[in-house]
This record gives C-alpha cells, sequence and structure tokens, in this order.
C-alpha cells in the first residue's frame, strides 16, 4: 500500500528531475581555449555582407605572427553552448567576418578547414571547432567583444 502511494510521488520527481537536466546540461559556461598560430600556414578572412560573401574584401594571410595573434586575440573567452539553428538565426542578415586557418599547402576541397570561427560586427564570436581538426557544436561568447572585432581589423587590415 505505501509503495502504491508513492508511485505518483517517483514519477513526479523523475519528472522535475529530467526537465532540470534538459534544461541545464550543455548550456554551462566554458572559457575557450584556441591553438596556437604556430600550428598554421596561413589564414583566409571572408567578409560577408547582406548575407553573401564579398570577394574583394577577402583576405589571405601567412605571417607566423599574425596569425598567432588573431587567435591569442580570441583565446580565453567564456562561452556558451548555441545550436546550429540558433546560430544561423543569430548571424541572419549581421555581417561577419569568417577566419579559416589552414595547415597545409594542398588541401581537400571537399573537406572542412582544420581550424575556423567568425566574428558578427556586433563582436560576438562564434568557434566551429573545439581543436584542430576537430569540428563541433558552435560556441557563442556570452558577451559582445567589439574590441576583439577591431583588433582582428588592424591585423588583416579587413575593412
Amino acid at each position: 500500500m505505501v509503495i502504491k502511494k508513492l508511485i505518483p510521488f517517483a514519477i513526479i520527481i523523475l519528472l522535475v528531475l529530467s526537465v532540470l537536466y534538459v534544461i541545464f546540461s550543455g548550456k554551462s559556461e566554458k572559457t575557450m581555449e584556441v591553438p596556437s598560430g604556430k600550428e598554421f600556414i596561413s589564414v583566409q578572412v571572408q567578409t560577408i555582407e547582406n548575407n553573401k560573401e564579398v570577394k574583394s574584401k577577402t583576405v589571405t594571410l601567412t605571417d607566423k605572427e599574425k596569425l598567432d595573434e588573431i587567435l591569442r586575440a580570441v583565446d580565453g573567452l567564456k562561452t556558451k553552448q548555441s545550436t546550429i539553428t540558433n546560430t544561423e538565426k543569430e548571424i541572419k542578415d549581421v555581417d561577419s567576418y569568417f577566419f579559416y586557418f589552414e595547415n597545409k599547402k594542398e588541401r581537400d576541397p571537399r573537406k572542412p578547414f582544420p581550424y575556423s570561427f567568425f566574428i558578427t560586427e556586433k563582436g560576438y564570436i562564434y568557434y566551429t571547432h573545439n581543436a584542430i581538426n576537430s569540428l563541433d557544436t558552435p560556441q557563442r561568447t556570452v558577451e559582445a567583444h567589439p574590441d576583439v572585432l577591431k583588433k582582428l581589423k588592424e591585423i588583416t587590415g579587413v575593412q
């Protein structure tokens, strides 16, 4: 008899715990760690305006010091996991800059770049990799970093 009375209570507790787990799992903040610029031979920076690449503004850099400076600028920032759907919604109609890092002279164009991230004109940074050659669910900075955007533009010469 006592067990029958406890079953509805136990079910309610399990439901509440399940909902809390779904709400809070994977949404905690983490500090983003990026690789060293010494791991790469080049970076290609693409400017996206009105949801289209502006080829005339594409910049490629091979200076290892600049590669390292770019990555140091986006290292150690607080992020939260995003979804691909949310990321697409958040960047729609927002100008942005994509940074594609390469570590080989000859790359299979069918394969993704070994490392990349992008930053919006508002200063939100989206990390697409958790390590070299390791695509992951996007991580977005918790706060906008317009100072980082300004620094990245200075380093790369992107307008």
